[in-house]
This record gives structure tokens, sequence and C-alpha cells, in this order.
């Protein structure tokens, strides 16, 4: 009896022992549960019995236990494999909610637009949760919700266009896009603080007509600027002939100036060396005939009136009823007043 006690003894004791080494585990287990720690850039809902209770922001945290519990949400949203173009549906299920910003990459989207062309848009969003309460608890699936909106936004901004206006114009699509957006700041609790449009691609057949077009635009404007050039080049030598010819006539111009400057100053100075010489000439003569004269006694005023006699009897000859008589010379015809003239006139 003794030994089956001491078995039994050694059995309850492991029990104990067992028993104990399990609720020592349940009870550490509650206590890590209800001690958080919350890094930066993120939040933590908590509820207390089923009930939103606090928001936990960065820092270290205890819960009551329980009565408090970690709110888990579970987003879903479509990713697209990069390689084979296929979309899929990704679940996103979390206790923590990023307040950084949130990119968003959307699958390709198939739009109508106002030319009834099948486009496919593919556009891409960041976001911020800045209210983490409206974010988990005034929309049953944040994701999914934020994608209708963006596909809906673009449809309806892209039906009211051509696909040129498409291409060329995507800031009237994003403009679009961010007014739908204003709203849900206040009604789910986020901000879009960039949306862009990565492409927009249209069907195999329109990319072919857009192709052949746009190099056939490209020729053309080829062409163009070919034609444009010749023009200039055509116009830059008339007018470099132009300035040529202007060179010439001016330099022509210049040489001839400067040729009848040359020619009038040799004329000039071939006039003076003749005056000169004629002047010495005469001054010779003048003097050789003074010599004469006074040799043979004959003054230079009587040779004066001889030359004027001369002259009077050439007019008298003339015809002239009236001629002009210098005052001067009027003592050479014996007219020594103004009386004697008088009488001639008479």
């Amino acid at each position: 009896m003794s030994q089956e006690l001491v078995a039994l003894e050694a059995a309850y004791q492991y029990i104990y022992l067992f028993g104990g080494g399990i609720l020592a585990f349940i009870v550490l287990r509650i206590i890590l549960n209800c001690i958080i720690t919350v890094s930066t850039n993120e939040v933590v809902l908590v509820e207390y019995l089923g009930k939103y209770s606090r928001t936990l922001t960065s820092g270290f945290h205890i819960l009551l236990p329980f009565v408090e519990s970690v709110k888990e949400v579970t987003w879903i949203r479509t990713i697209e494999d990069t390689l084979t173009r296929r979309t899929k549906l990704s679940t996103v299920r979390t206790g923590r909610i990023s307040t950084s910003e949130v990119m968003f990459d959307f699958p390709a989207l198939d739009v109508s637009t106002k030319d009834r062309i099948i486009a496919k848009v593919n556009g891409i969003m960041f976001f911020k949760i800045v209210n983490p309460y409206k974010a988990v608890y005034e929309i049953s699936d944040l994701y999914q919700s934020m994608e209708q909106l963006v596909y809906t936004s673009m449809r309806d901004a892209i039906s009211k266009i051509t696909l040129d206006e498409a291409i060329e114009g995507k800031s009237t699509i994003k403009a679009s896009i961010h007014e739908d957006f204003k709203g849900l700041e206040n009604s789910w609790g986020v901000k879009l603080t960039k949306f862009d449009i990565q492409s927009i691609e249209a069907p195999e057949s329109i990319q072919k007509s857009i192709e052949k077009l746009v190099s056939a635009q490209r020729e053309a404007q080829a062409e163009l600027e070919k034609t444009r050039a010749l023009q200039e080049a055509k116009k830059l030598k008339i007018q470099t002939e132009q300035e040529i010819q202007l060179l010439e006539c001016d330099a022509k111009n210049k040489r001839n100036i400067m040729e009848a400057n040359t020619e009038a100053q040799v004329l000039k100075a071939k006039a003076e060396s003749e005056a000169m010489n004629i002047e010495k000439m005469a001054k010779a003569e003048a003097i050789y005939l003074e010599k004469i004269l006074s040799v043979k006694g004959i003054s230079q005023e009587y040779l004066l009136q001889k030359e004027y006699t001369k002259s009077i009897e050439h007019l008298a000859k003339s015809g002239n009823r009236t001629f002009i008589i210098p005052f001067e010379s009027a003592k050479y015809f014996g007219m020594n007043n103004v009386s004697s003239l008088q009488e001639v006139q008479q």
C-alpha cells in the first residue's frame, strides 16, 4: 500500500506541474497579447467587447484582457500579372493600418471613347488614410470601393472625349478623378494625393492606323521642312548675290570717284602748271615789250588806245546802234567827261 500511495502522490505532482505549466503559458500568452507596440506611420484600432473603443498611435500600449481586442481588417484588391497580363484578387488582412502614402496600381481597364473605340487605360494612384476609423467602419472594403470609384470616374471622363483627345489630354481625365475623390476625406477618411495615367492603348488595328498616320505626318513634316530649307537657301542665295552686287557697285562707285578725284587733281595740277607757264611767258613778253617800247619811244597807253580803236571799228561794222563803252576807256577816244559821252549818244 505504501508503494501505491507514493506512486499516486508522484502522479499528482506531475499533474500539478503540467497543469501549472499550461496555466503559466496561458497567462503569459494573455499578457503578451495585451501588450502592443505601435510603429510610426501606423495606427491600431481597439474594440471593447466588439465595439470601437480607441485608436492607438505610435508607442507602447496595454489592452485590457478578455474585453479589449485589436480590430482586424480584410481588404481585397485586384492586381495584374505583368507577364501574363492576367488579373487576380489579393486579400490583405491586418490589424495595423498605415497612415503613410500608399501606392495603388490598377489593372488595365477597357474603356469606350466618344468615337466608340475600346481603349485600355492603366492608372496608378497614391493615397493616404487620414481617418482610420472611417476607413474601417464607414466602408466595408476600402480597396475595392476605391478601385470601383476610379473605374467609374475613368469610364465617365473618357466616354466624353475621343481617343486622340484622351491620349493628348490626360490632364482632363486626372482632373475629373481628383474631383470625384474630393469628398472621400469626409466620408471614407481617405485623401487622394496623386493620380496618373500610365498608358492609354488603342486596339491593334487602330494602333497600326495611328502609326501609319503618324508616319505620314512625319514624312509630310520632313518634306515641309525640306521645302522650307530649300526656300530659305534660295532666299539666302538671292540676298547674298544682291549684297555682292551692292558691294561691287559701291566699290565701283568709290573707284570711279577716286579716279575722278585723281583726274581732277591731275587736270588741276596741269592747269596750274600751264597758268604758271603762261604767266611767266606773259611777264617775260611784257618785260620784253616794255624794253622795245622804251627804245622806240612808244608808251603802253598808245598801244591800248590803238587796240580800243580797232574794237570800236569792229563794233561799228556789226550794225548795232547802241553799244556800251567802259567809262575808264573814254579817255582813249578824247572823251574826258560825261558831257562828251552824252554828245556821242546824241
